[in-house]
């Protein structure tokens, strides 16, 4: 029993890389173009949240507002969305109705999503929170914002709709009231563009004329750009398996992946497809009665998805098309009982950790 190899066929490795090259760039072609799409100025007046209009061209705040109303009519809280004339941090008089009972405004402090929730209550009261989220805890991530800036409404402990049939209170005589402003601001975050990732999992490596699917483990580290683009180096293996000769004796294989790769993330929302591509060494050792081991550099591309649970926690899945320069073959005389790398199938799954 040997392990023998043999230059793969070029239109193989041609195929491999244009089929990943093509899916990304058909991927980014097809990136939505309405998370940004700008929102018609409501007709319901009668709201008790006033949702400040996201600046123009900023499609993440843009989405985030979107979602924000969402979740404020799920909940059956009413609201509207008003223009402010103001740059940045809008205060009421920039509001050309700064009636409503609260105002939530999204917009940028030094590159950084910023939300502020502002209560003015019917005694002159007036609440605020005002919180920078960077873009490693969430400010990158509409779905994020949203549920940040109703946590924020929450946490001003106002009741909208008892707050609204509250009876004025009758004006002293010799004071007027004095408002007091309540400011709970998160303190300053540098807005990180690098940081450093893991990844922990698992997969199954599936060869071709007798060489059957392997289990094995996977790992990586690597840093991650902009919360997208991520360059990790990879192992993946041993994968154990075996095959038969047809004398009925079974050959043990362990097959192990080295490889550099490249993944970028589509889209802005918790779960978001990417598409991958690297490469390394392919190492394929077999054993009957002799020790046999053989190493082919391997390219691979593949796609996959990933679910953020957390910044800095997320869940992927992907499958990968793994071509090497020369097919390994598994032999028993002239007999080939399995072969690797012509091409082989890896699917994967595992958590990926990102530095907070």
């Amino acid at each position: 029993m040997t392990v023998r190899r043999r230059r793969a066929p070029r239109a193989a490795l041609s195929v491999a890389a244009w089929a990943g090259l093509a899916w990304v760039a058909g991927g980014a072609r097809a990136a939505p173009a309405g998370a940004g799409a700008h929102l018609a100025p409501a007709t319901n007046t009668t709201g008790a949240v006033a949702v400040i209009r996201a600046p123009v061209g900023d499609s993440v705040l843009e989405e985030a507002s979107l979602r924000l109303r969402s979740e404020l009519d799920a909940a059956g809280t009413g609201n509207r969305l008003i223009d402010c004339s103001g740059p940045g941090n809008p205060e009421p008089h920039d509001c050309p109705d700064a009636s409503a009972v609260a105002r939530i405004s999204l917009f940028r402090e030094d590159g950084i999503a910023t939300l502020q929730v502002l209560a003015s209550l019917p005694d002159g009261l007036e609440l605020r929170r005002h919180v920078r989220v960077p873009a490693e805890m969430g400010g990158s991530d509409p779905s994020v914002l949203a549920v940040r800036a109703v946590e924020l409404l929450r946490d001003l402990y106002l009741d909208i709709p008892r707050v609204a049939r509250r009876p004025q209170p009758a004006p002293a005589a010799t004071s007027k009231p004095t408002a007091a402003r309540d400011t709970a601001a998160a303190p300053p975050a540098p807005d990180r563009s690098v940081a450093g990732s893991a990844f922990l999992g698992a997969g199954v490596l599936q060869g071709r004329w007798g060489l059957s699917a392997a289990p094995g483990p996977s790992l990586g580290f690597g840093v991650t750009f902009h919360g997208r683009l991520r360059v990790l180096a990879t192992v993946a293996g041993p994968f154990a398996g075996s095959s038969r000769t047809p004398a009925g004796t079974d050959v043990d294989t362990w097959q192990t992946l080295v490889a550099a790769q490249v993944r970028y993330e589509l889209g802005s929302s918790r779960i978001r497809p990417y598409a991958l591509a690297g490469g390394g060494l392919y190492s394929l050792r077999a054993q009957a009665e002799q020790p046999n081991t053989q190493r082919s550099p391997l390219v691979a591309v593949g796609v996959g998805v990933v679910a953020r649970i957390f910044p800095w926690l997320a869940v992927t899945l992907d499958a990968q098309e793994v071509v090497t320069w020369w097919i390994l073959d598994v032999t028993a005389g002239d007999t080939v009982i399995g072969r690797a790398g012509g091409p082989s199938e890896l699917v994967q799954a595992g958590l990926m950790l990102t530095a907070p």
